[in-house]
Parts: structure tokens; C-alpha cells; sequence
């Protein structure tokens, strides 16, 4: 093996010095020390923006975006940097200005000739920076370069162009800048322009059919958006549009369409059958999520009480439990109340719970007391002290069960049994 000159061993480990220190393969995430990023300062990496190496240039805009350095040198110097030959040098330029908030705002002209850029994420960076600078509505020649890019190849590009519009525009020029989009190709652009449109006072044509495509998309995140917009729309249109999302694939989807139809279950038959539908059969969330809507809904869920009657039979615990809380303020008729009766020998402690607390309530007070006065005898003190409590507001029709109350009273070994036995008597 060939040995290295001393002399020419120096000479190399000065020029390794002087160049600073070895970068990773792409210098990957670094957090500032004390100010200093790979050992230097914002004022080093300022002055480096204008190097002859394009990756030392790079290098440079990522460094004070990592420091956080805004002040209106570093943020004239990235701007420069917007016109670099160097997809990469451009691109870094565009993200640290988008990331620079209102101090970006010195940037602007060079933002805007930066939206004609050939790399479409840079197009889409420019945009986003000036949403995120903007004090004042664009002048007309920005304004007309956003709306160009409505009309962009790229969807994250449209997208970007559609926030811009928001930030930018004059509340009155949304929805007519926005017209192309509404008829974009993509679902998820339409939705996001409508709801920019709906949100500045607009009203376009053609909206619920947009939003019943949208439904339809084979895009989970596009339904999400849609369900959100159609909550927001007329009352029937909503209920008529979202009438079918409780059953979606989607988890996120469907419970969002329930909590949507929740909220216009009063005063809205239409959102209470479909409430009604969903509790009925479908995914274990939504029929949960569209039974805890109905027990909000309170009394005005009475048409859904025979519904929740024929649930009270349903293999799935949690579903009769559920069922149970929804009928309470409900008027039920007999079958309903022996339904609910027969639960009170239910193996779920829950259901049993639920059907404690009813069963004074059914109006059967004759049928209710035998097996309430046998739950007295219940090996869990809990139960035994609600069926207590129970007999307890059933009042004189209870009297077939003062024997096994006043027992209570006498000997239960838990205090709380004790107490609810004697509060019955």
C-alpha cells in the first residue's frame, strides 16, 4: 500500500477544515444549536445564498429555514433564489418562503413570477406562500395568475390555487373566480371550491348534484369532505343527501354523516328515519353512533320507538344497552314495556342496568315488580341496590316486595342496599 506524503496529508486535512463539515447524503433533519445549524450561524448561511455550488446554495436556504432566520435580508436573498437554475435550490426557496408566514410578504414579486415555475411543487409552494403572506387583496395581475392555475395540470397545484383565491380575493370575487373549479375533473377540487364559494356567501347552481358525486367518490377523504359541506346545506337537501353515508366503508365517513343527521333529527322526519335506518343494521359504530343520536333526540324519537323495541332483542349486547337508553323517554305500548321487562334477566349487566331504570317508567307496574323484587336476591350488591331503587319508585304498587326489602334493610352485607331498601320502604 502506497504511503501519503506528510506534506500532502496536511495539505488536505487544511482544505477539509476550510470547507467546514462533511454533509450526509442530503444533510436529513438537524435541529439548531445554540443558534448555529451544521456549526454556523444565520449570518454564514445569508452569505452563502449566492454560492457558485448549487448544493451549497440549497444547502443554504434549508439552513435558515431550519434556524427560523425571517429577517428581511434571509428572506430577499431566498426570494432571489426563486429564479435559480436548480429545481432543488427553487424549490427549497419556495418552501421556506410558504413556511415564513406574513415575514414573506417582501417576497411577493418574486412569489409571483415563481407561479409560471416548470416544477409544479414549486408552483404550489409560491401559492401557498402568499395565502400565507397576504395583508391585502392581490392586485389584478396576481390575481389573474392564481386563477390560471384553477385551470393547472397538477391537483395539488388547483388546490393550492383555490386557498389562494380565499386569502387574496375580495369576499364578492370568490365565487366568480372560483366557477372553473367548481367543474374541475376532480371530485375532491369541486368540493373544496364549493365549500370556499358556500363559505363566502355564495350560492351555486348545481351544488347538490356536485355533492352527491362526491358522496359517490371512490376517495374516502373526498366523502369525509362532502359530508362536512352537505351538514351545512339546506336542512332537507342535507337529510336527502346524506341519507345513505351512515352505511359508508369508511369508519370516519359514516360517523360524521351520523353526528350530521343527529343535529337535524328534530323538526326533520326525514334524519330521524334514517337515523332509524342506520341504528337498524350496518357497522356496530354507526348503529351505536345513530342510537346515541336518537337518545339525544329525546322525545322527538318517538316514531323510531318500535325500532328500538325490535332492539331490545339484538344479539349484540352493547346494541340493546344502547336500544334501551334510546326508548327511555319514550311512550311504549305494552309490547314494548314486556319487552323491556324481559331484560331484567339479561346476562350483560349493562342491558340489566338499563332495564332497571325503565321498568318504573313502562306504565306495567303489576308486571314489573316480580322480577324487580327477585333481582333483590342478585348476588351483585349493585344490582341489588338498583332493583331497590326501582321498587322503590314504583311506589304502593310495590308492596308485594316490602318482605325482601325490609330483609335488606335488616342484613345486606353492602351499606349502599341497605340505604336504597330502606329509602324504598
Amino acid at each position: 500500500m502506497p504511503r501519503i506524503a506528510p506534506l500532502a496529508l496536511a495539505v488536505a486535512l487544511m482544505s477539509l477544515a476550510s470547507a467546514g463539515p462533511a454533509p450526509a447524503a442530503d444533510d436529513g433533519p438537524a435541529e439548531p444549536a445554540a443558534g448555529k445549524y451544521l456549526g454556523w450561524g444565520a449570518d454564514h448561511w445569508r452569505g452563502t445564498l449566492a454560492a457558485e455550488d448549487a448544493w451549497q446554495r440549497w444547502r443554504a436556504v434549508r439552513a435558515l429555514n431550519v434556524l427560523g432566520d425571517t429577517s428581511p435580508e434571509a428572506v430577499l436573498g431566498v426570494a432571489a433564489a426563486l429564479t435559480d437554475k436548480q429545481v432543488r435550490v427553487r424549490l427549497a426557496a419556495a418552501e421556506y418562503l410558504a413556511a415564513a408566514g406574513p415575514a414573506a410578504r417582501p417576497a411577493a414579486a418574486a412569489l409571483t413570477v415563481a407561479l409560471i415555475d416548470p416544477e409544479r411543487a414549486v408552483r404550489q409552494m409560491a401559492l401557498e406562500a402568499l395565502s400565507g403572506s397576504a395583508d391585502a387583496p392581490a392586485s389584478p395581475a396576481l390575481a389573474a395568475a392564481i386563477e390560471k392555475l384553477l385551470a393547472d395540470k397538477d391537483e395539488g397545484v388547483r388546490m393550492a390555487a383555490i386557498e389562494a383565491v380565499v386569502a387574496l380575493h375580495p369576499p364578492e370575487a370568490v365565487a366568480r373566480a372560483l366557477a372553473p373549479a367548481l367543474a374541475d375533473a376532480d371530485a375532491y377540487v369541486r368540493v373544496r371550491a364549493l365549500d370556499a364559494v358556500v363559505a363566502a356567501g355564495g350560492k351555486p347552481a348545481g351544488a347538490k348534484q356536485l355533492l352527491a358525486d362526491a358522496l359517490a367518490d371512490p376517495r374516502a377523504y373526498v366523502r369525509r369532505a362532502a359530508v362536512g359541506l352537505a351538514a351545512a346545506a339546506d336542512p332537507e337537501e342535507a337529510v336527502a343527501l346524506l341519507a345513505g353515508s351512515p352505511k359508508d366503508a369508511d369508519a370516519a365517513t359514516r360517523l360524521a354523516a351520523v353526528q350530521a343527521l343527529g343535529e337535524l333529527a328534530v323538526g326533520q322526519p326525514a334524519a330521524l328515519a334514517a337515523l332509524t335506518d342506520a341504528a337498524r343494521a350496518g357497522p356496530p359504530d354507526s348503529r351505536l353512533a345513530a342510537l346515541a343520536a336518537l337518545q339525544a333526540a329525546d322525545a322527538a324519537a318517538q316514531p323510531a320507538a318500535a325500532t328500538l323495541v325490535a332492539l331490545l332483542a339484538d344479539p349484540d349486547a352493547a346494541v340493546r344497552a344502547a336500544a334501551l337508553a334510546a326508548a327511555r323517554p319514550l311512550r311504549l305500548d305494552p309490547a314494548g314495556a314486556a319487552a323491556v321487562l324481559k331484560l331484567l334477566a339479561d346476562p350483560d349487566p349493562a342491558v340489566r342496568a338499563g332495564a332497571i331504570e325503565l321498568a318504573p317508567d313502562l306504565g306495567a307496574d303489576d308486571k314489573a315488580v316480580p322480577p324487580l323484587a327477585k333481582l333483590l336476591a342478585a348476588t351483585e350488591p349493585a344490582v341489588r341496590g338498583r332493583a331497590a331503587a326501582a321498587l322503590g319508585r314504583i311506589g304502593a304498587e310495590s308492596r308485594a316486595a316490602v318482605a325482601p326489602l325490609a330483609a335488606l334493610v335488616r342484613g345486606d352485607a353492602a351499606a349502599e342496599v341497605r340505604q336504597a331498601a330502606a329509602a324504598a320502604l
